[in-house]
């Protein structure tokens, strides 16, 4: 669901609907949770995580407005979230 809603928002697509998402969906809560759930519970969740930090920076490459809105977001602390998707991303390649 998160892959295909990445793909809905790519700006590969003729006009990506940021605006309409942004508007009249709680998208930006439910990205928030995703967030919550421990790395403890596998690869599924770590997937997760990236595919909805794509999906906020596909939403974010709209218009500045679309960014300030993200930005703004109650519970989003897009910095802190960044740094643990890269970190994951980081700990998973020094395994392997």
């Amino acid at each position: 669901m998160l892959t295909a809603l990445r793909r809905l928002l790519s700006k590969q697509t003729e006009d990506p609907p940021v605006k309409e998402i942004l508007e009249t969906t709680n998208l930006l809560s439910i990205l928030t949770q995703v967030f919550k759930f421990a790395n403890s519970l596998g690869e599924e969740v770590r997937s997760m995580k990236l595919e909805a930090l794509w999906i906020i920076t596909n939403l974010a490459y709209g218009t500045v407005a679309d960014a300030e809105k993200i930005v703004l977001h109650k519970g989003l602390n897009i910095v802190g979230i960044v740094s643990a998707v890269l970190r994951d991303m980081n700990d998973l390649m020094a395994v392997e």
